[in-house]
């Protein structure tokens, strides 16, 4: 059996993601979190699966997991704040977005979402 270093594996697990192959990128992650169950790095990619599978509550609750380690991790704070804004919350997506925004103050696309959100 060929073995692969957990950065190539999730390398590997993202360049799934970037292939919209989502029902293999949440069944990667579920099997990288088996051993390593505190890697915020496979909750997030686990998270944006399962955000364009639609599944907005399990992807805001594994943002929010990631948020619960890191508060100021950019990705999870955009990524719930898309799950929000697609299940109405659209004061928690602006909320959300802001904490990103401070985050990377000169994203010009971030800026626009907050302001389209307004």
């Amino acid at each position: 059996m060929s073995e692969i270093s957990l950065r190539g594996y999730v390398d590997y697990i993202q360049d799934r993601l970037e292939r919209d192959a989502f029902t293999e990128v949440v069944a990667q992650c579920r099997h990288v979190l088996e051993t390593f169950p505190k890697y915020t790095e496979i909750y997030k990619l686990l998270a944006r699966a399962l955000l364009e599978q639609e599944g907005y509550q399990d992807a805001t609750d594994l943002f929010q997991r990631v948020l619960s380690a890191d508060p100021s991790d950019f990705v999870a704070h955009v990524g719930i704040s898309e799950c929000y804004h697609e299940s109405g919350a659209i004061d928690q997506a602006i909320w959300h977005l802001e904490r990103a925004f401070e985050q990377v103050p000169n994203n010009v696309e971030l800026q626009e979402e907050i302001k389209r959100l307004y």
